[in-house]
């Protein structure tokens, strides 16, 4: 998945291509944790949340 910075999103271009890309994208984030259970009881259950964050911050330079 990547990111879009929208510049001018208040104009009618703009205004619309968020409106669509946001309704897109939300489809396909609900699609993907409908096919991946295993992950959203984990992180429902909370295992390993802890070492997932460190390693998500980590892998950005952030943390400790």
């Amino acid at each position: 998945m990547k990111n879009v910075l929208v510049t001018g999103g208040a104009g009618f271009f703009g205004t619309n291509f968020v409106r669509k890309d946001l309704a897109t994208g939300l489809c396909k984030r609900v699609e993907w944790y409908l096919s991946h259970p295993d992950w959203v009881t984990a992180i429902r259950q909370g295992k390993n949340h802890r070492g997932r964050l460190e390693q998500n911050f980590a892998e950005r330079g952030l943390g400790k």
